[in-house]
């Protein structure tokens, strides 16, 4: 695994961050990144309407843990998100979106994560700005995909989550498989949800859309909005 972060926080072989190119935009990244609870700042990622854009764009059986991404803004098509756009089998753990936070994609939008299979905890979103999109928007995750099991632990304060349909403050929409999902002991504070609801009507304050045809869900947060 490459040591991306100097200790100062910077990035080996870079100076500063102007249009970021996403780690696995070309190819999934596999690794374990460990942000060592380092903070990257001022992040700009512009890519018009490009799927998989986010600060990790493609991830598969990947681990990302301990890194703060603080003042970012990101522009993209599907599967667009703050900290990981798609994931295969990862785990998002202890990480966070702060400070002033400007997602906007098309399906598929999440200020910590886009869509796919994943497990995320501990992650925290947490400032202004507005995460926003089509379909499947929230602030943790847009699509939890089938396969993914636990949503736990996760805080989202201050923004504003918008889409036209499938949009929730924590997560846009859950397909859940045999193996159940757990949502469990996550908060959310002083956050918006706004729908336009021309295509898709279902929306939710903290869940946009629920499928679960197979599995068991347990759903137990706080929300002080």
């Amino acid at each position: 695994n490459y040591e991306l972060l100097k200790d100062d926080g910077t990035v080996n072989g870079s100076s500063g961050f102007v249009y970021w190119i996403p780690i696995g935009f070309y190819s999934n990244y596999s690794g374990t990144f460990d942000g060592q609870n380092h903070t990257i700042s001022n992040v700009n990622i512009q890519a018009g309407n490009t799927a998989y854009v986010a600060f990790f764009g493609n991830i598969s059986g990947a681990t990302i843990k301990d890194l703060t991404l603080h003042n970012l803004t990101v522009v993209g098509g599907s599967y667009t998100a703050g900290l990981v756009g798609f994931t295969r089998n990862s785990t998002i753990t202890n990480c966070a979106v702060t400070g002033n936070i400007s997602i906007t994609g098309t399906s598929h939008v999440g200020g910590i994560h886009a869509g796919g299979v994943v497990s995320i905890t501990g992650c925290e979103v947490n400032g202004t700005g507005t995460i926003s999109g089509t379909i499947d928007v929230g602030a943790i995750s847009g699509l939890i995909s089938e396969g993914s099991t636990t949503v736990s632990g996760n805080s989202i304060n201050g923004v504003t989550v918008q889409g036209d349909g499938l949009v929730g403050g924590m997560i846009g929409r859950a397909i859940v498989g045999s193996a159940g999902l757990e949502v469990t002991g996550n908060t959310m504070t002083n956050t918006t949800v706004v729908s336009t609801g021309n295509s898709y009507k279902q929306n939710g304050l903290a869940l946009g859309s629920l499928q679960a045809a197979n599995g068991t869900v347990t759903f137990a947060n706080t929300i002080n909005n």
